[in-house]
């Protein structure tokens, strides 16, 4: 009788671990498909807007580029280069040649010296003072189509000789279509050569 009452006991205690392991076995999924419910729920919460806003994010970032350089673009564009010495000897009969480099013709075109110094043999010197134009030879277009160039006579000629030295701002004033009368300011120095010659050059301008 003892040994059946044992018997029993055995058989309850075993009964009651199969139980518990069984629980076991059904709570952790239920806990990880509780976790996994919540975690989702908090992820959906916290940034219900978050792909929106980074594909409007993106979209401008990459929009702005495109759109500063439109603009850019369609803004009124002058150029000059240096071109050929018309008098070996006089720096300042070289020539200055106007580029448009614009999407649209220029009008009213026209070169003069507003500032700066030339100085010349023998002494003399001419101070440019800002506000005061010195007039170029051959210096006025009625209009330059796009892509084209005008070339100039000379620059910031005056009556005193040859020049030994010069520093001077040249300015290209010019009316853009649908713009209104616009310049654009240039440096041009005298330089020395190799040989000791004078020469002209183009410097950048505040």
């Amino acid at each position: 009788m003892a040994s059946a009452s044992k018997k029993r006991k055995q058989a309850i205690r075993r009964k009651k671990k199969e139980e518990a392991k069984n629980k076991a076995h059904i709570t952790l999924p239920q806990q990880a498909r509780k976790e996994t419910k919540e975690s989702e729920r908090l992820r959906k919460s916290s940034f219900p807007l978050l792909p929106k806003w980074s594909k409007s994010t993106i979209a401008l970032v990459v929009g702005i580029p495109g759109l500063l350089a439109s603009i850019y673009a369609l803004m009124p564009k002058a150029s000059i280069s240096i071109g050929d010495r018309l008098d070996p000897n006089d720096a300042l009969s070289t020539q200055i040649i106007v580029s448009n480099d614009s999407f649209y013709p220029l009008y009213n075109l026209s070169l003069s010296c507003t500032g700066g110094t030339v100085n010349y043999e023998g002494g003399g010197e001419v101070i440019i003072k800002p506000g005061v134009t010195l007039h170029t030879n051959g210096d006025e277009a009625s209009s330059i189509g796009p892509g084209q160039k005008f070339t100039t006579v000379s620059f910031c000629h005056t009556p005193l000789g040859r020049p030994t030295s010069f520093d001077v701002v040249l300015r290209v004033e010019f009316k853009p279509f649908l713009f209104p009368l616009t310049h654009r300011d240039f440096r041009i120095v005298s330089v020395r050569t190799p040989d000791g010659k004078i020469a002209t050059a183009q410097r950048p301008y505040p």
